[in-house]
């Protein structure tokens, strides 16, 4: 029995490290392993405490029974060993879409957590998306709140975003919705897939019958009994010798098994002690499963700090499925003062963002998926706010279905009210009466032209401290706002103002006022009055022509937001620039656009600023902002690099997270004044024509971007490389660790990263030598084997147009000796798309297709001299025939996670790889996986 249960431990080892392996390389793991784990472990131990020892060879009738025990557990043993057997591994990645739980969605697991149970769900989802794209069809995941839902639905469209394919989403579907109101034709246009959320699938039928389109319903269940457990005890971080796991399995039971209430009290519970734990799942105990979730958020909602839970209940003033702008929140939260030692907008949107953080790690809300700086709330969670602020003394009224019952259903609250929130779409009027003498927030969205205001609307309501409208179209400002005297925020944002508004400088305590993308083309005088006010936001404002003397009586302004995104700019006076110049020196943050290069400049100081985004000789294109409403970017547009010496841009170099050069007379960084420190902060360099520069940086600059992650050069006419080494560091090495994102854009006279007489060897990149001959080869990347450092461990994304005089992407000089060793070099590289670069004849030795384990898109497009994708011919010989090379045969799998694979124009291509994988003898080139988009065309 002994020595089959070592070989059983051993099979265990075996077992598990298979499984680590598959896990750490995103492959499948075969159904019943885990549980296969756990069964040998708990074996292993009871068969140990099997023993004769002390029995005494007089004991017969314990040695008999010992006996017994031994011949059972030995045909366990077997039985285990035959289980096992059964095992079935592959290398086969998890399905796209599974691999990665991100958590973006409301009910995706913080730590990547994957439910095998899950798997047939969304491989019968991703199967009718996939299938026949010539029909419409509409899909529904339905399930109850809080099964995950939303999250299957945020890994389909992923898949479909990778796919190309044509996918309408619609999350959370209460009601049948009318087509055309969402822009759809009924039938749908044929190949059109339709995906509903919703917890009624009749609904979903309904559309789909007023589609005209087949209907597939997939029920998304709750967790089974083994991974709910896992999936708590992850969250909560205890194994199952903790005195509190009998409890946890309880309480995951009482959670229904379903991700979002399991996720959120788990987190509640981490590092909370026995007695709080029994008091947990006594509080669930005699629940319906309806109530068990608004019970789970009401146990995490309490265990958050004050502050925490007063943003919570900021974003509850939202409508359901809102992307939530964090800045929004600051300027609500600056105006009803509910942060405690904060002296500036900056420390109170410190406050925020801190407050953000920690309910999200506590599950109550979500990051957005679609827009940066954003944030959502689970409907669950909502629906608790919601309950919460209707209660005890909060008293808030917020309605964003049905207002025309306002007047009606709060007649009782009116003295109560302090906060409200309105969605005013269908409103033709407010009531005459409309009376809320203690309400200190005012929140109305989407109000149309026609909504009328009494005169004497803000008579009212004397107690106000924050108005923020959205999307109002009608002249909501009437001239009784005077007597919002206490009014500290003011925000309107995308409404209509065809009016003059200047008696707004009347509102004297006024410290936050926006009046983004309202379309205002004049600042009047006034606003100079608000001596108070320590925000402006005129984002968006197009032509906008601001008085002279506003800026001049803003002692206290901290913030100002100019910021256009057009070439219909602010249009600055002279008056205006050196009034901006004077407040440069006191502003923590600047937005502003500068497209008509003045000589005032010297005035400005940017020592202060803490969040900027500045463009000088240009303007910023909306899409570049919208990606981060955070990050901190220079813009820089000039024909003599002089012009931003003398503005002092150069000061924010170290603060910059984002900068675009356009200085046609640049040769180099260092004219800058650099140090090694002058980029620490850089995370995004885009280069474009700068037609004087010779290469991008010298080494001690290189060095210090340890924080860069994409990388863009453009129509540079004479760059040769982007390192110089200028001879003070002759063994110089560069990392660019973080390195995510390079692209190369028609660069007509470029080498390589390194200039051709450069000694220096770099951890990233390594130059080609020149060569003496007029067909020099260029070479984007010569990778040195010997060399151990791994090379772009990080890079995900490359792309190269227009580099007509490249010949090689990578280099490796006998590749084939290399073969079966295992390099973690471009080992993160996703995407590749390579556009008019003609001289290249491969793309991929067998060495670079098998480092490239991660590739999911290969995009070439008008490479004319292209006669292989992969190709089994020496890097250093280009001819397929002269030289026959001596290798070890071996087979190899290429690009197994390869799911988009486009061709065009290319006219010499004779094959994807290798002859069909023989060539001069060494069999290297299988291509291994299913193309599901492949275009080929000449």
């Amino acid at each position: 029995m002994k020595e089959h249960l070592r070989v059983l431990k051993n099979t265990r080892d075996d077992v598990k490290k298979k499984k680590e392996t598959n896990n750490m390389d995103n492959k499948e793991i075969p159904v019943g392993v885990s549980v296969w784990l756990n069964a040998v472990e708990t074996f292993k131990n009871e068969v140990e405490s099997i023993s004769s020892e002390g029995y005494g060879c007089l004991n017969i009738k314990m040695r008999h029974k010992t006996g017994k025990k031994a011949c059972k557990a030995t045909e366990m043993i077997k039985d285990l060993t035959t289980e096992n057997n059964a095992f079935v591994w592959t290398d086969a990645p998890i399905p796209t879409g599974i691999v990665d739980s991100r958590p973006a969605t409301s009910t995706t697991s913080p730590h990547g957590v994957n439910f095998k149970s899950r798997y047939r769900q969304f491989n019968e989802a991703l199967k009718w998306l996939q299938q026949d794209n010539n029909k419409s069809q509409v899909i529904a995941l339905c399930g109850m709140g809080g099964v995950g839902k939303t999250t299957m639905m945020e890994q389909l469209r992923m898949v479909a975003n990778d796919k190309n394919m044509i996918l309408v989403i619609l999350d959370d579907v209460w009601e049948k919705i009318e087509l055309k109101e969402i822009g759809l034709t009924s039938p749908l246009s044929n190949g059109l897939k339709l995906l509903l959320t919703s917890r009624l699938s009749d609904i979903c039928k309904q559309i789909a019958v007023s589609a005209c389109s087949t209907f597939e319903k997939v029920e998304v269940d709750v967790l089974e009994e083994e991974e709910a457990q896992n999936f708590f005890f992850i969250n909560t971080n205890i194994s199952e010798e903790d005195d509190r796991y009998d409890i946890g399995c309880k309480i995951v039971e009482k959670c229904g098994r379903l991700p979002l209430a399991i996720k959120i009290i788990g987190t509640a519970l981490h590092s909370q002690t026995k007695p709080i734990w029994k008091t947990t799942l006594r509080c669930l105990e005699n629940n319906r499963i309806d109530d068990i979730v608004q019970e789970v958020i009401k146990i995490s909602y309490e265990y958050l700090k004050h502050e925490d839970k007063e943003v919570l209940l900021l974003c509850g003033l939202f409508p359901e499925d809102y992307d939530i702008r964090i800045e929004d929140l600051t300027r609500n939260a600056w105006g009803l003062n509910l942060f405690e030692g904060v002296s500036t907008l900056g420390d109170a949107r410190d406050s925020t963002k801190t407050c953000v953080h920690n309910l999200i790690t506590a599950h109550l809300l979500i990051n957005s998926y679609e827009q940066v700086g954003c944030v959502k709330m689970h409907d669950l969670v909502h629906a608790f706010v919601l309950g919460v602020v209707s209660k005890s003394d909060r008293a808030w009224i917020i309605n964003h279905s049905d207002v025309t019952q306002l007047a009606a259903k709060e007649e009782m609250m009116r003295e109560s009210c302090k906060r409200m929130s309105l969605t005013c779409m269908g409103m033709s009027e407010f009531p005459q009466d409309f009376k809320y003498p203690n309400l200190s927030l005012l929140q109305l969205m989407k109000g149309e032209f026609s909504l009328k205001f009494p005169d004497d609307f803000y008579e009212n309501m004397k107690s106000l401290q924050v108005i923020a409208y959205y999307n109002m179209q009608h002249p909501l400002l009437p001239r009784s706002l005077h007597c919002s005297t206490n009014l500290k925020s003011l925000c309107l944002y995308e409404c209509i103002l065809m009016f003059d508004f200047s008696f707004v400088g009347d509102l004297v305590n006024l410290e936050v006022l926006s009046f983004a993308h309202c379309d205002i083309h004049k600042l009047p005088s006034a606003i100079g009055k608000l001596v108070k006010l320590k925000l402006l936001d005129l984002t968006g404002c197009e032509n906008l022509r601001i008085d002279n003397g506003v800026f001049k009586n803003l002692k206290k302004l901290e913030e100002l937001y100019m910021r256009v995104s057009s070439y219909e700019n602010v249009r600055f006076t002279e008056s205006n620039i050196k009034e901006v110049a004077m407040l440069s020196k006191q502003l923590f943050a600047l937005e502003v656009e500068f497209v008509e290069k003045e000589n005032l400049f010297e005035f400005f100081s940017f020592e202060k600023l803490d969040k900027f985004k500045i463009a000088i000789g240009g303007y910023f294109d909306s899409y570049e902002i919208e990606e981060d409403p955070f990050v901190n970017k220079l813009k820089l547009v000039s024909d003599c690099k002089r012009d931003l010496h003398d503005c002092k841009i150069i000061e924010l170099f170290k603060k910059t997270e984002h900068l675009d050069l356009q200085v046609k007379d640049m040769i180099g960084l260092e004219e800058f004044h650099y140090d090694q420190h002058s980029f620490s902060s850089l995370k995004e360099l885009e280069v474009d024509g700068c037609s004087n520069l010779k290469y991008l940086f010298p080494i001690c600059v290189a060095n210090g971007l340890k924080k860069l992650e994409k990388l863009t050069v453009e129509r540079c006419d004479v760059l040769e490389a982007l390192i110089n080494n200028d001879g003070s560091e002759i063994n110089g090495v560069v990392e660019l660790p973080q390195l995510l994102q390079l692209k190369f854009y028609d660069l007509p006279n470029f080498t390589s990263i390194y200039p051709e007489n450069s000694s220096s060897m770099c951890a990233l990149f390594n130059s080609l030598r020149g060569e003496e001959d007029d067909n020099i080869h260029k070479v984007l990347f010569e990778i040195d084997l010997n060399n151990q450092q791994p090379l772009f461990p990080n890079l995900e994304k490359l792309n190269l147009l227009y580099m007509n005089d490249m010949s090689h992407v990578w280099k490796c000089n006998n590749w084939n000796k290399y073969l079966l060793i295992s390099y973690s070099s471009f080992h993160s590289l996703t995407s590749i798309r390579i556009y008019e670069c003609i001289r290249i004849k491969y793309l991929f030795s067998p060495l670079m297709a098998k480092l490239l384990s991660n590739l999911q898109k290969i995009h070439i497009l008008s490479c004319h001299g292209m006669e292989e994708v992969v190709s089994n011919r020496d890097d250093d010989n280009d001819n397929k025939d002269e030289e026959e090379m001596s290798s070890t045969s071996t087979t190899t799998t290429f690009f197994p996670r390869l799911h988009s694979l486009t061709f065009e124009n290319l006219t010499y291509l004779e094959c994807i790889g290798g002859g069909g994988g023989q060539a001069n003898g060494t069999q290297t080139s299988v291509i291994h996986d299913e193309f599901q988009v492949c275009l080929f065309s000449q």
